[in-house]
């Protein structure tokens, strides 16, 4: 989400002044919403990687049999990590993927009420049940990582909004500008309501924090994802219901925001020619920065 926090001060400015404060402001906006554009195709290379390893491992799983799939549950069960071939990407830059497994306890985590549960006729070892569990994790992390690719692709089309917008605004085309207003409207509207009902149902909703880093322009692409996911995997919580009022009123702020910037290029674009060069206008400036938390979402 856009996060606003406002420093007022007012200015007299002639009407080239302010035009070039609005262009250079919408420039910049319009850049920050590419990098975390670029940020989130990155993230979506790397997870896509990550999820065809863990498809292609699971169907293997699947079509093993015997003496086969005992051993290979048994090596799985013995692994803390299990690390795919390498993809190579940009060029020369390669990504592994990687899943490493939390630390299972059997007393805790075996759920089996069978007292000597048997595979094939052997009593189930150790190895083999860590196996079980491990394979299950896999199921688990596979299916949010789906997840997680359906909300980073629907929130592609979002940035690629916001990018417009701005763009839009540094060429003073009011209706564009309009026309994407309405659409960031209408998705953080769906969003909102989506995880307000979800809310209400009892269902967990999780929140992940996703910020284009200081050294982005110094590292890859793959590098990009590849940071920004971990990021994003650290700040993962389920929602209390804090975050739901802290997104509407980020949304609500984002919004006027964007109303304002309409109304001005409105009222630039309304000024005669014969007044750009002799009068100066009152102008209430907001110096903008972010808070505390990362701005997407």
């Amino acid at each position: 989400m856009d996060c606003y926090a406002y420093t007022d001060k007012m200015t007299l400015q002639t009407f080239f002044e302010i035009r070039k404060t609005i262009a250079s402001n919408s420039l910049t906006n319009a850049v920050n919403w590419a990098r975390a554009l670029k940020m989130l195709e990155s993230e979506e290379t790397i997870l896509c990687i990550d999820l065809e390893y863990m498809n292609n491992f699971l169907l293997a799983a699947a079509y093993t049999s015997g003496e086969t799939r005992w051993n290979f549950m048994v090596s799985v069960g013995v692994k803390d990590t299990l690390t795919g071939k390498p993809h190579t990407l940009d060029g020369d830059v390669s990504y592994q993927p990687e899943i490493k497994f939390e630390q299972f306890d059997l007393d805790t985590h075996w759920t089996h009420t069978e007292e000597n549960p048997t595979y094939d006729g052997k009593v189930l070892s150790d190895a083999f049940k860590f196996g079980i569990l491990k394979l299950k994790s896999m199921c688990k992390k596979m299916f949010h990582t789906k997840d997680l690719l359906r909300n980073l692709t629907k929130h592609k089309k979002l940035l690629k909004w916001k990018q417009k917008f701005f763009r839009y605004m540094y060429n003073s085309n009011v209706e564009e500008m309009e026309k994407y207003h309405l659409k960031i409207s209408e998705f953080e509207s769906a969003e909102l309501d989506w995880r307000t009902e979800n809310d209400a149902a009892g269902n967990p909703v999780y929140i992940q924090y996703h910020q284009v880093p200081d050294n982005e322009s110094n590292i890859t692409d793959l590098q990009l994802g590849v940071d920004g996911i971990v990021a994003a995997e650290k700040s993962e919580e389920v929602d209390g219901g804090g975050s739901i009022k802290e997104y509407a009123d980020r949304m609500m702020e984002a919004y006027k925001f964007r109303v304002e910037q309409i109304e001005n290029i409105k009222r630039l674009n309304a000024v005669p020619d014969e007044d750009k060069f002799s009068l100066r206008y009152k102008c209430e400036e907001h110096e903008i920065g972010t808070r505390e938390n990362p701005p997407l979402m």
